[in-house]
């Protein structure tokens, strides 16, 4: 058996997945995830909360939960991620119970999320990528969807309707953020410039 070890967060660490594709279980004072490009971590700290952590260790996305006393984290069957305390009392859940979770997963954006087969069902929503601007390239309002071009990069991001704060038309100038869609980036949060 070979252990793997890797520099991570100013630390020396065992190897971490940035997914689970079972229901798992673990205990306080545990990294649970790290994202594929080692950029951001997963932590269930021993003072009860779950943390995700970026490259410089600052705290972007937590539960809340800290002052709890923790007695596991448990991403279960039926696709539910839950923080346990003692005798069972739930101090958090993601409430995606039901919709068909499958895996759960740290991107290299820094959001959590849990997916089905297909798509996410549940997400943190905090990918750390700074506020977006670019001009709706296509966007088709019966269909409700369209394409956003970056202005700095030139990449062009799906956009869904459900994603707009307002409504947009071809050539419109508009920021935005990105979160994991169901093919990779997705533009949410859209707002006329």
């Amino acid at each position: 058996m070979i252990l793997v070890a890797v520099m991570l967060f100013g630390f020396i660490a065992k190897a971490q997945p940035s997914k689970v594709d079972k229901p798992t279980e673990w205990k306080p004072n545990t990294t649970v995830l790290v994202s594929a490009n080692q950029q951001y971590k997963l932590s269930y700290q021993s003072d009860g909360n779950l943390v995700v952590y970026d490259k410089s260790n600052k705290p972007i996305w937590n539960t809340k939960t800290n002052g709890k006393t923790p007695n596991r984290l448990v991403f279960q069957a039926d696709g539910n991620l839950v923080l346990y305390g003692a005798n069972n009392v739930v101090f958090w859940a993601s409430n995606s119970n039901s919709k068909g979770g499958k895996s759960l997963r740290l991107s290299d954006q820094g959001s959590l999320s849990i997916w089905d087969q297909k798509a996410y069902i549940w997400n943190t929503g905090i990918d750390k990528v700074l506020l977006h601007v670019g001009k709706v390239k296509f966007f088709n309002v019966s269909k409700g969807f369209g394409f956003i071009k970056d202005a700095s990069t030139g990449k062009e991001y799906f956009v869904h309707a459900s994603g707009l704060i307002n409504d947009v038309r071809e050539n419109d100038d508009v920021s935005f953020d990105l979160v994991e869609g169901k093919k990779g980036l997705t533009a949410i949060n859209v707002k006329l410039l």
